[in-house]
């Protein structure tokens, strides 16, 4: 890796204006001796999304990009910087997350002290201790993940998670069927995540890179909703990876086990997910953005 300008960092925003002001204000001070550019990919906003962008561009020397997304969906929305970026780590993040100060040289570090590997997880903790203590990772252990095996969903969290570009870019996409914004509405990463390691490109998570999570969610039926998304996001990844040979008894073996320790409302769930993966495959509008394992 050369010295300077590594890190491509990249945030995908949807009419969050203010959520999105907090989020670059804390990158702006990030150790920055590494960092290349900031990538704002706009996803169809309708607010102040670009003129908060210009406007904290004007004041730091820190190089901001904004890049505008029509087609609506977070997977959608990544995939415009995953193009985009020239950095030779891509990290990216959310809108609502907020980086240690650190997070830059804790990214290069893990990346250089594991120069096998093509992509890293970390920390995502809570920025606010009113809010519920939901959508974090936490763990302070190294977990490296095997080759050719199924990768459990919530290990590895989008809003921290950077790939080594010489081992994933113009190879793999972020299925577009998956995530916020679309029809399958979670599961973008973990469905991304386990492509890579199909096909030989080795990950871990590390407890040195962190953000922290300003996600706002505080009552208890807020919390059962996005539960509840993910539980069909995890059904529709489970039938993506029933339908692969490749990796069918993987998934067999993981679902079974799941179902032995316990069936509830979450399993109704993800088979309704996977039902819907079922239906929206069925269509052909969107095959060509799709990657195959």
């Amino acid at each position: 890796m050369n010295e300077n300008n590594l890190v491509s960092v990249v945030i995908c925003t949807r009419n969050r204006a203010a959520q999105l002001e907090k989020a670059l204000l804390s990158w702006c001070n990030v150790d920055r001796e590494r960092l290349k550019e900031i990538i704002v990919v706009d996803n169809g906003s309708e607010d102040e999304t670009l003129e908060v962008v210009e406007n904290i561009s004007k004041n730091t020397t820190i190089i901001i990009r904004y890049l505008y997304q029509g087609v609506v969906g977070v997977s959608a929305a990544r995939n415009k910087g995953l193009v985009s970026a020239s950095g030779e780590i891509i990290s990216f993040s959310d809108d609502d997350c907020y980086p240690s100060t650190d997070f830059i040289s804790e990214v290069v570090k893990v990346f250089e002290e594991n120069p096998t590997v093509g992509f890293v997880g970390g920390r995502v903790l809570l920025f606010d201790p009113t809010d519920l203590p939901i959508t974090l990772q936490t763990s302070e252990k190294i977990i490296k993940f095997p080759l050719n095996k199924f990768f459990r969903a919530g290990l590895i969290h989008g809003a921290n998670f950077s790939i080594k570009s010489s081992q994933v870019k113009n190879r793999f996409l972020f299925d577009e069927r998956f995530g916020p914004g679309s029809y399958l509405i979670s599961a973008e990463d973990t469905d991304f995540i386990n492509r890579l390691l199909w096909n030989c490109v080795p990950g871990i998570f590390h407890p040195g890179p962190v953000v922290y999570h300003h996600h706002g969610r505080k009552t208890a039926d807020v919390a059962k909703k996005l539960h509840n998304s993910y539980s069909i996001g995890r059904g529709a990844y489970y039938m993506k990876c029933f339908l692969n040979s490749k990796t069918r008894s993987a998934c067999i073996e993981h679902f079974y086990s799941e179902l032995r320790r316990d069936f509830d409302k979450k399993r109704i769930l993800e088979i309704w997910g996977a039902i819907k993966f079922l239906r929206v495959s069925s269509t052909e509008q969107n095959e060509w953005k799709i990657n195959a394992i």
